[in-house]
């Protein structure tokens, strides 16, 4: 029964409030009311300050997304009710039956939305948020079975759980505060499913309460409106041990990052063995691991971890626990009637007279002298009747006797059990404990100093809260005897050990386990509830004993058991500083007063950042060079944001960004990128497009090469739901250009995505662009056919360049036409051509007109021009002409400071120091490689430069590793579009085959660079595959075909003017007419080649056929 004056719950036969002293009579006297004004009358059953909290959550409520429980309640039996009884009796009986609806719903802070016919739609969850609204349903549910049984009727229950829209629905004329969505209905059909005195629930409500009640699972039904069959739960009853949701079945792992704190709560603990009372406050934010700890201390004492025989007096330790649910506040006693439950071993389903017997046996046992005088007062708190003197034993007491009377004989019912035997008596979440119970662990801190008792308080530092003090007032009463343990956060370390050791999964992205690190922020609770969260939506799932990753793991959604501890904070908020703080979620994690300021247009912004900083929501991030705050944990900011209707979501995000264009009007290139992130999540097509392309052109001059590619793919997309028009095309030109040129940096030049680039670009530079932007599409295209291995296409390309160029009379474009020519002679095998395009355009070349340039090209041309200068000059005989210039290049990359540029240039000094012989050298620069582009994210180097590490592990020895190697780098390669230099790499791997002395594989080998070579026009390296197999065919004693690949070499090399592959081939000649006795023409032909040289006489092959000379001598 309720008391009129304070609305605290009573038992039925009370006759004064156990809270206030109130008579109750007037409420015993109440009548029913019609059931035609059961709607409008239905406020009058909701407690006072419940109904102010509800009243300003609804006025002020312009319509959210929310966490709700939605709850059916239908009566039934009324068919025949009102063919057996008048009228007037029935609807009597239905008014009090949705009154027993009402009570039992207000009881746990939930909202009758309406009452329809017989049926009444019940929400927890909105207006008000709790973090256990699932809970409250369930528990209302069961409330609401036992009521109408007494008023002879029966009811059917369904309640789901789900993110619903909560606010006005209707028009002008007729609106009314509401919840909608699917969820809803899915409880509807789960009411019309269920039987008489049945609850079922839906997979939602059951995830978040599986823990606290027993449920039978349902075979899976097929519902009306929904296309595959639902999962469904009846529930039986509360469970015998109810439990918060923590940990995921079937992942346990250790307790992570309490060494230190578990070594102290042991310690105390073995203090109370020895007979010595103590107090011990764990104090930390919700999830912070306050529960594991009480867990494993239990474990610890219970599974003898804790008992020390060898210590005089140790003894065994009895545990009891009472946990404090958010609805307690408002019911007494609720941890100690948990404890008292326990102990007595009372169960749901024991009838009155079980119940009786059970609590007067226990007591008698415990307290024999005074059992008598504390049964009447259990009977009360427990409702139990005793049908006997007991029972009016307090009828005439005043309520403040009672109350001082149950005090007192609870802290001595809880010195007897001590007294049993050493008692750990652990009370969790006090910060929801009632007046009264708090009134209690007070008191029981007086016996520590001579009872045995370990009394174990965890809580929230929730300074709201009376709990708060608890700390302060054990510190003055028991002195010594207390002990404070405040839980942090986890470090970086131990929450990835954590988290590995709920995924240890071989294949999980590290991008997302970064996210989940980050997000968590050293919360143990919420690292377990996002891996929960991805288990429930099938992101991870079990194959075998294994878990497995799926494929969509690239978002990570606030879980429900999250949302509802963010949500239940942030209702309890004065609903300006709630609107100030939907605001700021939508600035992001980060936000800065002045911009918070132009959004909110609040006067007094600061008092209500300061209630925010006292509810521990945000923090002062910092204050100069402007004041700037931050959420305290990502998910408050996401929770929060995921609040907010979409359209309102796409206006505040407009207003930022126009906001933020006002109000750094001067530095807007530094911001770039949250314009492009706002605008984007708003209605305004063009400014979105706009920022999203310079927050990709900005990436783009970083080298972040990801980012720009993100940036840009965005504004296409956008792009394409724009109606089209010229402006919109010229905008899509300048998108394709820098994306084509980003993606040839991350995926290769040859990749499909960028030819998909250029090619959509070339066909709007035709249509749209200028003289500039043509050339600068032709430069991509040349650069995209290079690699691929189309180098007669690439020459024609680079030739209209250089054309067009001539006539824009341009000396930067002019500079890339070198280029665009150089590259596929260098390819063909024009080395001399070659040279002369690369001295020409460096000749042109200038570092800071070229460096602006920079914004369109993936890489600086001078150092393309000088590289490839370099291996011109090596073919062309020229070596340490060769070095010098690939040195020049690397010392420009470094001027340039572009990633791209400084890796491209140190890949091609491998092949300069390789082809001089300079090994040591040549694998310093393949380390360097390497190194930045796994730092840059450039894979394709990353896979090119392990083809030379095959080439460095061969030449150790490891031959098949070596070619296994360079085999998968070609794939890999391959796969990113990329042919060029495909015959120069298998031309190592032939030549590791000679060296280990593996014939007929080297052979194949090079049957098979020589057909890349015709397919890929790359007679670069031809001379140097026909030596090879000309070398080969000796080993094999094929001496005349020997002779005539390796004479074909020497053809070949000086048609192309190479004088060092010449003299490479010539050597090769001269040992092989050595072998057969007849090497005069062989020695003469090398003594000429040798001698036409002027440098590089240090280099190995230099020095290899100076040795080979004298040895003929």
């Amino acid at each position: 029964m309720q008391c009129p004056e304070c609305r605290h719950e009573n038992p039925a036969e009370a006759r004064f409030c156990m809270e206030c002293g109130a008579s109750l009579a007037a409420s015993n006297a109440a009548t029913p009311s019609r059931l035609e004004q059961m709607h409008s009358q239905s406020d009058s059953f909701i407690p006072g300050p419940l109904a102010k909290r509800m009243q300003v959550a609804e006025r002020e409520l312009e319509g959210e997304n929310r966490l709700v429980t939605a709850m059916f309640v239908d009566i039934t039996g009324l068919t025949p009710l009102s063919e057996s009884l008048p009228t007037e009796v029935v609807v009597e009986k239905v008014n009090e039956c949705f009154k027993a609806i009402a009570d039992s719903v207000y009881r746990y802070e939930g909202s009758v939305n309406r009452f329809i016919g017989d049926c009444a739609l019940v929400f927890f969850g909105a207006p008000l948020s709790h973090e256990n609204d699932a809970e409250r349903a369930v528990r209302a549910a069961l409330d609401i079975l036992r009521a109408v049984i007494e008023v002879e009727l029966d009811v059917t229950i369904g309640i789901n759980t789900g993110m619903m829209y909560f606010g006005p629905i209707g028009s002008v004329q007729h609106q009314e505060v509401s919840a909608y969505g699917h969820d809803i209905n899915l409880a509807k059909r789960l009411q019309d499913l269920a039987k008489p005195a049945t609850i079922l629930v839906g997979v939602g409500t059951h995830r978040l309460t599986s823990t606290m009640f027993e449920f039978e699972p349902l075979e899976p039904q097929k519902l009306k409106g929904v296309k595959e069959p639902v999962t469904i739960f009846r529930v039986l009853g509360v469970s015998e041990r109810p439990e918060k949701l923590r940990g995921i079945e079937g992942l346990g792992v250790a307790m992570v990052g309490r060494d230190r704190e578990f070594a102290d709560i042991k310690k105390v603990a073995r203090r109370i063995q020895a007979g010595e009372g103590q107090v011990v406050s764990v104090i930390g934010e919700a999830g912070i691991g306050k529960s594991r700890l009480v867990t494993e201390l239990k474990r610890h004492l219970l599974g003898g971890g804790g008992t020390d025989d060898s210590r005089p007096g140790a003894r065994s330790i009895q545990v009891l626990e009472g946990r404090c649910v958010s609805i307690g506040e408002s019911a007494s006693y609720w941890p100690f009637l948990d404890i008292l439950r326990s102990d007595f071993g009372l169960n749901q389903k024991d009838s009155n007279e079980e119940l009786a017997r059970k609590t007067t046996e226990a007591v008698s046992a415990l307290m024999p002298e005074t059992a008598d005088e504390i049964l009447p007062l259990l009977g009360r708190i427990l409702s139990i009747r005793f049908d006997n003197e007991l029972d009016r034993k307090l009828d005439y007491v005043a309520a403040e006797q009672v109350r001082l009377r149950t005090l007192s004989q609870l802290q001595s019912l809880c010195h007897a059990l001590a007294k049993r035997e050493p008692l750990l008596l652990v009370l969790e979440d006090l910060h929801w404990a009632d007046h009264l119970s708090l009134d209690l662990v007070l008191l029981l801190m007086e016996l520590v100093a001579t009872t045995p008792m370990l009394l174990l308080l965890v809580y929230r530092p929730d300074e709201d809260q009376r709990s708060s003090q608890l700390g302060a007032t054990a510190q003055d009463k028991c002195g010594e005897r207390y002990t404070e343990i405040r839980l942090s956060h986890l470090s970086g370390s131990q929450s990835r050990q954590l988290l590995d050791a709920l995924i240890s999964i071989d294949d999980f992205p590290e991008a997302v386990r970064q996210s989940i690190l980050d997000k968590s922020e050293g919360n143990p609770f919420y690292i377990e509830e996002v891996v929960r969260s991805l288990i429930d939506h099938g992101h991870l799932y079990r194959q075998g004993d294994t878990w497995k990753a799926g494929d969509d793991l690239s978002k990570i959604e606030v879980p429900e058991t999250i949302h509802s501890v963010v949500a239940a904070r942030v209702d309890r908020l004065d609903t300006k500083a709630k609107a100030v703080l939907q605001c700021a979620s939508v600035i992001g994690r980060l936000f800065n007063h002045g911009l918070l300021e132009h959004l909110t247009q609040t006067p007094g912004l600061s008092s209500h950042l300061n209630e925010l900083e006292d509810k521990q929501l945000v923090y002062r991030e910092r204050q100069v060079p402007e004041l700037e705050y931050s959420f305290k944990h990502a998910f408050t900011q996401e929770a929060t944001y995921q609040g907010i209707l979409n359209k309102r979501k796409r206006e505040l995000h407009l207003q930022v960004g126009e906001g933020m264009e006002h109000l750094y009007r001067d530095r807007l290139e530094e911001n770039y990128e949250k314009l492009a992130y706002h605008y984007a999540l708003s209605d305004r097509d063009d400014k979105a497009i706009e920022y999203l392309f310079k927050a990709g052109e900005k990436a783009k001059h970083r080298s972040a090469y990801r980012a720009a590619v993100y940036h840009l793919q965005q504004a296409l997309e956008r792009l394409e739901q724009t109606p089209p028009s010229s402006d919109l095309a010229q905008a899509e030109l300048n998108i394709q250009i820098n994306l084509g040129f980003s993606l040839m940096a991350i995926t290769g030049y040859g990749a499909p995505e960028v030819e998909k680039a250029y090619t959509r670009a070339r066909e709007l530079s035709e249509q749209f662009g200028n003289s500039a932007q043509r050339l600068i599409v032709l430069f991509a295209l040349f650069g995209w056919s290079l690699v691929r291995g189309q180098q007669k296409r690439t020459l024609e390309f680079g030739r209209e360049h250089f054309r067009l160029a001539q006539k824009e009379e341009d000396v930067v474009f002019l500079v890339e036409s070198h280029q665009a020519n150089a590259g596929p002679l260098y390819f063909m095998g024009e080395f001399a051509e070659a040279r002369q395009q690369c001295e020409d355009g460096i000749n042109l070349y200038q570092l800071e007109p070229q460096r602006a340039r920079l914004m369109h090209l993936v890489q600086d041309p001078g150092e393309f021009l000088l590289d490839y200068l370099a291996m011109s000059l090596w073919n062309l005989g020229y070596p340490d002409q060769a070095l010098e210039r690939s040195r020049n290049a690397l010392e420009l990359a470094s001027k340039v400071e572009h990633a791209f540029t400084r890796t491209h240039g140190l890949w091609m000094s491998i092949f300069v120091h390789r082809l001089r012989g300079e090994e040591t050298m040549a694998r310093q620069r393949i380390d360097a490689v390497i190194e930045l582009a796994v730092a840059e994210g450039f894979g394709l180097f990353v896979g090119a430069a392990s083809m030379w590490q095959g080439w460095a592990s061969a030449r150790d020895g490891q031959v098949d590793e070596g070619v296994a190697a360079i085999q998968q780098g070609l794939a890999g390669t391959r796969m990113a579009g990329m042919e060029i230099w495909r015959s120069f790499f298998l031309s190592l791997v032939a030549e590791i085959y000679l060296n280990a002395g593996r014939t007929e594989e080297g052979i194949q080998t090079v049957d098979e660079a020589l057909a890349a070579v015709e397919a890929n026009e790359e007679r670069c390296v031809e001379a140097e595959l026909y030596r090879l197999k000309g070398e080969l065919l000796a080993r094999l004693g094929s001496q005349d075909e020997a002779e005539s690949n390796i004479r074909r070499a020497i053809d070949i090399a000086r048609s192309q003017q190479a004088k060092s592959l010449e003299l490479r081939a010539t050597m090769s000649w001269a040992r092989l007419r050595r072998s057969r006795g007849d090497s005069t023409e062989a020695r003469q032909a090398l003594s000429d080649i040798y001698g036409w040289f002027t440098e590089g006489f240090d280099t190995t092959d230099l020095g290899d056929a100076k040795a080979l000379l004298e040895a003929q001598s």
